[in-house]
């Protein structure tokens, strides 16, 4: 359950396709802490997110992933400057099979999947739009550090 945040940026980027993952700008303010947090769904997570936000602004933006911790919660911000989520997606956003995609070009699950880890680890999954246009995806979700 233990995720180092040096191997979170490597783990991140080796699993996206190279043309995203040479987009991934990340910055971590958390000062070198590990977290007592499931490895595996974390990642996934993230990768969903970043995949999202990739696919939102293909006009080659860096996509953006702001990871910080007020000592009780992590806080992992992703973000892209696509055309943003109107007030009624950003609502619906994570619940199952609501999707702002073209036909055929997902399911509205990947969202869901999400939510649900934030939800089953006593965290939230929420959209607001960025200022200057795009969204913000922010996942908070309650941690301890991990013992040394």
């Amino acid at each position: 359950r233990v995720l180092l945040r040096h191997y979170l940026t490597a783990e991140l980027k080796a699993a996206l396709p190279p043309a995203l993952s040479s987009r991934l700008l990340i910055r971590d303010a958390t000062d070198g802490l590990a977290w007592q947090l499931p490895r595996q769904p974390l990642v996934q997570s993230l990768l969903i997110l970043i995949q999202n936000a990739g696919e939102a602004d293909a006009s080659g933006h860096a996509v953006e992933l702001d990871i910080a911790t007020d000592g009780t919660s992590l806080n992992l911000t992703v973000l892209d400057r696509g055309p943003g989520m109107c007030t009624s997606a950003q609502k619906h956003a994570g619940e199952p099979f609501f999707t702002t995609k073209p036909p055929r070009h997902g399911m509205g699950l990947g969202l869901f999947l999400v939510r649900t880890l934030a939800l089953q680890l006593g965290g939230e999954l929420r959209h607001q739009a960025r200022s200057g246009g795009g969204t913000s995806a922010i996942l908070t979700l309650p941690i301890q550090p991990a013992a040394a």
